[in-house]
């Protein structure tokens, strides 16, 4: 298993995007304090998917159909 860098920080762009992403498929908002909250949550799915980039993630994710998510 290929281990997701445990030192790469979420930008502040990419928050923003999975935080939108987020709210518009499930009505879910995060405030701007809870970036530690989805950097520990999402960091596990991107080890389990093998990806390398919160890029990656962002993109597999808009992939999939709404209902999936």
């Amino acid at each position: 298993m290929i281990a997701f860098p445990s030192g790469l920080s979420l930008a502040r762009a990419e928050f923003d995007d999975f935080r939108s992403l987020l709210k518009s498929r499930t009505g879910i908002h995060l405030s701007d304090a809870k970036v530690g909250l989805m950097q520990s949550r999402l960091r596990p799915r991107l080890n389990q998917l093998r990806l390398q980039a919160w890029s990656e993630y962002r993109a597999y994710l808009k992939s999939l159909p709404p209902a999936l998510l």
